[in-house]
């Protein structure tokens, strides 16, 4: 069941992420008759060199972790860009950037002999931290290849409670670069063009792959105080975390942390029949202007996406976790 509500979250990352790749290819032909529905032209649209989508995002606040290793994190991506970068071949590269700000508390449970605690509990808050990335999309159909992600800032963290040493909670930047990369093992397509109203689909299966590090220089000053003390004999941290430093693997550190019942290298996502149904065009109010749009229908209503032909792109989501809305456009 979690594998499968991991897989949801997927879903909805990559439409979050195909928002930021669509320049209108044609805007809307109209119907005569009044009180007909407006029909909107909605084949794949074309992208051009520069075109680019700003998007502001809710707040997010995620629980991650089994019982014993829980993680809380609370986050607002500000002004999320996207901007088309290549148009050449067969395929599309959208770069994406965003700041972030937002706190973490992570409880580590571990058994370390001879401590009186084995809870290690640590708060942490985001200073001039970015998201940015490349996507790359197949131009026949908007379907997703691959995402690299990158995540580097400051995390102010504070040792709330430990057990190694009787040390004052104090609180300590920590610069830091976290590289993610996403791909599926055949291109992921999301909207279903041409799209038009009570047209349904769904998501095929697919196998994703997950790969990523951590980089500080914190972890290498760690690291190196670590081995000094080994060498006398002596251990300043558990060996299951010592293991994990320098460059911090991030799917070994699930292994060591025993994490993979939420998250595994690699992800199959079942097939997910007939989850998409476009209910119908209307007009859409959104920060950057009023747009006809496709209203669709996430899971019979659980979640919505407001695809516009007026810009080639979603303008909103509503009924999700974390929900968008465009608030600028940008033609190249």
């Amino acid at each position: 069941m979690k594998k499968k509500l991991i897989g949801l979250l997927i879903v909805f990352f990559l439409i979050l992420t195909s928002t930021d790749v669509v320049v209108a290819k044609e805007l809307l032909h109209r119907i005569n008759d009044i009180g007909t529905e407006k029909q909107l032209d909605d084949d794949v649209p074309i992208w051009n060199l520069g075109d680019g989508w700003e998007y502001r995002t809710n707040q997010i606040d995620i629980e991650l972790g089994l019982e014993d290793q829980p993680i809380h994190i609370n986050a607002i991506i500000n002004n999320l860009f996207f901007e088309v970068t290549d148009n050449s071949g067969d395929s599309y590269k959208v770069e994406y950037s965003s700041k972030i700000e937002g706190d973490l508390v992570v409880n580590i449970n571990f058994d370390y002999p001879g401590l009186p605690n084995d809870s290690l509990i640590i708060s942490g808050s985001l200073i001039l931290t970015t998201l940015s990335g490349l996507i790359e999309y197949n131009k026949s159909d908007l379907s997703i290849k691959e995402i690299d992600s990158e995540i580097s800032g400051i995390l102010k963290i504070k040792i709330e409670e430990q057990p190694f040493l009787p040390l004052p909670a104090i609180s300590i930047p920590i610069p830091f670069r976290i590289m993610l990369n996403l791909k599926s093992d055949n291109a992921y397509k999301i909207l279903d063009f041409p799209l038009e109203t009570g047209k349904v689909w769904g998501l095929y299966s697919a196998i994703f792959s997950f790969d990523g590090e951590i980089r500080s220089i914190w972890l290498n000053l760690i690291n190196l105080i670590n081995n000094i003390f080994t060498f006398f004999g002596k251990d300043l941290i558990p060996d299951d975390i010592a293991e994990i430093l320098p460059v911090i693997d991030i799917m070994n550190m699930i292994d060591v942390f025993g994490l993979n019942e939420l998250f595994d290298r690699y992800l199959e996502m079942e097939e997910y029949p007939d989850i998409f149904s476009v209910i119908n065009t209307e007009l859409i109010t959104v920060e950057a202007g009023t747009f006809n749009a496709y209203n669709i229908s996430i899971m019979n209503g659980l979640g919505y996406i407001y695809y516009s032909p007026d810009v080639g792109n979603i303008i909103k989501t509503s009924g999700f976790k974390i929900n968008i809305e465009l608030i600028r456009v940008v033609n190249g």
